[in-house]
């Protein structure tokens, strides 16, 4: 399943996480008192473990090496096994490499798998069958297996009476030019869209002589092609670089082929039965490179079918363009048109590879007995569907034709520049106080212009081994700058917290490891106090009425008492009410953050009764119960003093 998907599962659960922790604040505002203040409402706390998640793309091929308790597929006949029977085991057929799950709710989890038998993507949701991740099909192979819901570092499920825990495996490799990466606009995935890169060439480039079943031809590439590092094509005078050769085959079962020196004086026989992608020990693949835009027996039925390649744009930006215009299947009477297009390299990185799919309707057309993917010609690979139903079909939301694009990775992200953490009153120093949550804060950028870039988190109390490599926190794919990550703290105590950088690319930085903050020089990193202090207690004034020296409007002086044993009195900040009604419905002034405890007002006379209520909020945002009511009344002073009350 490609990275878009779970770039949507990455920013959903980032906005929820986000939601749930970020303490908003208030400003509060009267004639003569005004100020910010902590938000008074106790934050909502998560669940001990606060969220788990696993969002890079795997690297499927180290995936498929990694010691791991879940057995691979057995291989037969050099040939990876296509299907399983239903009684199979569930760890004998999938690989975990991603859970998610919205926070307290364990209906929301899910789980990622990937099938290396079949090399797709499936998701499991919470009591659902499991589905493949591109067509969203329920998977043969794991029918009877339900998601029952996770635990820490896996996911647990269940088929009747069986049970089984998937544990998280993944796996990443250091950035090179030389690799491919892949994306598609499927469900508005990160892919390329359709009307930004095709260009139809049908009408004015030259004819491709590949009539008939299996036909085959060689083109001499004129502009220089880099894939997975090796150069082909043709290379600029001045360069210095010798491609490997210019000759390339066109297949009419809907391949490329990147041929090697003297290659296309004995061409290989047609590979008209396609496999999964990487395709070892043959001769007709190896040594050169191979790209499966739609791997299958094709072949021209009638005049109207045709191909045709041109080189379009101008250096040192073309595209090398091969099209099968109206192809079809066997007998089949349902034509498409498939394009490939191939961007000229600049020496440094490989050239993009996009295919492009149009006029699919039969499940031949869509994929179920074909292979897309591209080759390299040392035998490593990057498979984008095998026999794999609906790998074609157009976008499901806007009707654009399928693109799927193979594409060089950019850099690594930089380091996380000026890394801080802060609380309700600012920044927090090392091993300094917090109250219930804190905020974790970096400068965040990319080599690559215009590259997003996510921060991820990983909190331990102090002491206490850090998690897995798959929980942590996640801000979500971002803009370049200063990103932050809101943290509410389950529980009270000293805690320690470190950080990496993660590209849209799926590169962290750095690499397979974590940046502690401060590099744990001093531990704990911060302190969280969640006591809150005692009340403060109104002095002045309480139950008694005010001679007021003008008829309307009169100044107001207010008091209290601040509370003893939460630290130094002087870090206390002050929250004050004056109402009309007793429950503090028809609030006439309020005031907050005031450092001393007392307060003026500027009040209206009236003969009614007011009421007023004190708190305060200590040194890392813990707030206390509102103080006893007092009460009291402002009276004109031509009014009688003992006018009782009302």
């Amino acid at each position: 399943m490609r990275k878009a998907i779970f770039g949507f599962w990455w920013a959903v659960n980032a906005l929820l996480l986000l939601a749930i922790m970020i303490v908003s604040f208030r400003m509060a505002s009267t004639p003569e008192a005004s100020g910010p203040f902590a938000d008074l409402d106790p934050p909502v706390p998560l669940p001990p473990e606060p969220l788990k998640k696993k969002l890079e793309a795997p690297d499927t091929a180290l995936l498929r090496e990694l010691p791991n308790p879940l057995s691979v597929p057995e291989q037969s006949g050099g040939e990876t096994k296509k299907h399983f029977s239903r009684g199979s085991a569930l760890s004998d057929i999938a690989l975990l490499h991603g859970i998610d799950r919205m926070t307290g709710d364990a209906r929301s989890a899910t789980a990622y798998l990937y099938l290396p038998s079949r090399k797709i993507e499936a998701n499991a949701y919470y009591g659902e069958v499991i589905r493949d991740g591109v067509t969203g099909r329920e998977i043969p192979e794991l029918a009877g297996w339900r998601l029952a819901g996770l635990v820490p570092g896996g996911a647990l499920f269940r088929n009747g009476p069986s049970e089984v825990v998937l544990t998280l495996r993944s796996a990443r490799v250091p950035w090179s030019p030389n690799v491919y990466r892949m994306s598609d606009n499927f469900d508005h995935s990160n892919g390329p869209s359709f009307a930004a890169v095709w260009q139809d060439i049908s009408t004015s480039a030259a004819v491709l002589p590949i009539m008939g079943e299996d036909a085959h031809t060689t083109i001499a590439v004129p502009l220089l092609i880099k894939f997975f590092g090796s150069y082909w094509g043709t290379a600029p005078a001045d360069s210095g670089i010798s491609p490997v050769s210019s000759k390339m085959l066109v297949s009419a079962n809907l391949y490329l082929a990147l041929l090697a020196p003297g290659q296309e004086q004995n061409l290989p026989i047609p590979l008209y039965i396609n496999h999964p992608l990487p395709r070892s020990g043959d001769a007709r693949i190896d040594p050169g490179g191979f790209i499966a835009v739609l791997w299958d027996q094709l072949g021209a039925r009638s005049p109207n079918d045709i191909a045709h390649w041109a080189v379009v744009g101008t250096a040192p930006n073309r595209r090398l363009i091969v099209q099968w215009t109206n192809w079809s299947f066997g007998g089949s009477t349902d034509d498409m048109t498939v394009q490939v297009q191939i961007t000229e390299s600049d020496g440094v990185r490989n050239s993009e590879i996009r295919m492009i799919y149009q006029g699919v309707n039969t499940p031949q057309e869509e994929g179920n007995s074909a292979t897309i993917g591209i080759q390299a010609p040392n035998g490593s690979a990057v498979q984008y569907a095998f026999e794999s139903a609906g790998s074609t079909t157009a976008d499901s939301k806007t009707g654009d034709p399928r693109v799927i694009r193979f594409y060089p990775p950019g850099l690594p992200p930089d380091a996380a520049a000026r890394a801080k953490q802060i609380g309700a009153f600012g920044e927090v120093t090392q091993s300094g106080w917090t109250g219930r949550h804190i905020v974790f804060q970096a400068d965040v950028t990319d080599p690559d212009e215009g590259q997003q870039v996510a921060l991820q988190v990983q909190v331990r109390k102090t002491g206490q081994p850090w998690p897995i490599d798959s929980m942590y926190l996640d801000s979500g794919f971002q803009d370049q700058g200063t990103i932050a990550i809101s943290y509410p703290i389950a529980a009270a105590g000293d805690y320690d917290w470190r950080y990496r950088v993660v590209d849209a690319d799926g590169q962290s930085t750095p690499l397979g490891s974590w940046t502690e903050f401060m590099d744990n020089s001093v531990s704990p990193d911060f302190m969280s106090d969640q006591t809150p202090p005692a009340a403060p207690a109104a002095a002045s004034p309480t139950d008694t009425d005010i001679a007021a020296a003008a008829a309307v409007v009169v100044s107001v002086d207010f008091t209290w008492r601040a509370p003893a044993g939460d630290g130094p009195a002087d870090s206390l900040r002050y929250e004050i009410e004056v109402s009309r009604t007793a429950d503090f419905s028809d609030i006439e002034a309020r005031a907050a953050n005031l450092a001393a405890p007392a307060a003026r007002f500027n009040l209206t006379v009236s003969p009614e009764k007011k009421y007023w209520r004190v708190r305060c909020v200590d040194h890392v945002g813990n707030v206390s119960e509102w103080s006893d009511i007092a009460g009291f009344r402002l009276v004109w002073k031509a009014a009688s003093a003992d006018q009782p009350d009302r």
